[in-house]
């Protein structure tokens, strides 16, 4: 794992803790986050500026797509994701999202079921994290 997956690791941490106390995460917290993912993947590991452009670009429009259409994922849970597509690769970021919703149907699921109340929101940034650990225990190099 290279530096930038640790500074993911680290915030994907802090965040999905804030996400479960409070359904949001801070946009200072996320502007940190991006600040610290750009410096360790263009200036410390000098990667190639377009194809992590195109790669970014083409999630930002897929998961503010699904936002918008199913308004299941908040605006959080997207600029997470958008932020990851930085120093993942566009296979990696497809399986992130798999395991993610995985984890989040498991996730809907326990909490229905220990809940007494209904609830339609659940917090997605642990998810996302449980994901992301899953994609580097299964060898997220490729």
């Amino acid at each position: 794992m290279n530096v930038s997956k640790y500074i993911c690791l680290i915030f994907l941490s802090l965040l999905s803790f804030w996400d479960i106390k409070r359904l949001c995460v801070p946009n200072s917290a996320l502007l940190v986050f991006l600040v610290s993912i750009l410096f360790s993947h263009f200036i410390l590991l000098k990667n190639p500026l377009i194809k992590t452009f195109l790669n970014t670009a083409f999630f930002t429009f897929l998961f503010h797509v699904i936002s918008v259409l199913t308004k299941g994922l908040g605006a959080g849970d997207v600029k997470v994701f958008c932020i990851l597509a930085i120093p993942l690769s566009f296979l990696q970021m497809c399986v992130l999202g798999i395991f993610s919703c995985i984890f989040g149907v498991l996730l809907f699921c326990i909490i229905t079921k220990l809940s007494r109340k209904k609830t339609n929101r659940i917090p997605f940034i642990p998810c996302i994290t449980a994901g992301f650990i899953g994609l580097q225990v299964i060898g997220g190099s490729y």
